[in-house]
């Protein structure tokens, strides 16, 4: 599925834990018809409720997208989607690498 309809969206929801749900609004970008997600901080309920069981539901404009979240350790597919990150929401790359030094964490989001 490609996933650059969300490129006008800065906000996305995300669900986790489909036993108990538990949901969060974030940013995510699309890159070569994937889409991520990033987080700042590894302890996050989210991240947590990811590691255990990946199954997401994902928010955008309305619409639900069922899927799968998987960790993204290629480092230079994480520089590309960091890349996107920057442009897209115009953050300073140096703000972007802090939340990378502090065990920041990315996700591929793949639709079921």
């Amino acid at each position: 599925m490609n996933w650059t309809f969300t490129d006008a969206q800065k906000y996305i929801l995300l669900e986790t834990d489909p036993n108990d749900p538990y949901s969060v609004t974030l940013w995510g970008v699309s890159l070569d018809d994937e889409f991520y997600i990033a987080a700042a901080d590894p302890s996050s309920q989210w991240v947590n409720n990811l590691l255990q069981d990946p199954a997401v539901t994902v928010g955008v404009s309305g619409n639900l997208y069922i899927g799968v979240a998987t960790v993204v350790n290629d480092r230079s597919l994480s520089q590309r989607v960091r890349q996107r990150y920057l442009a897209k929401y115009e953050i300073e790359a140096e703000r972007f690498d802090e939340i990378g030094a502090r065990g920041g964490m990315l996700f591929q989001i793949t639709r079921h």
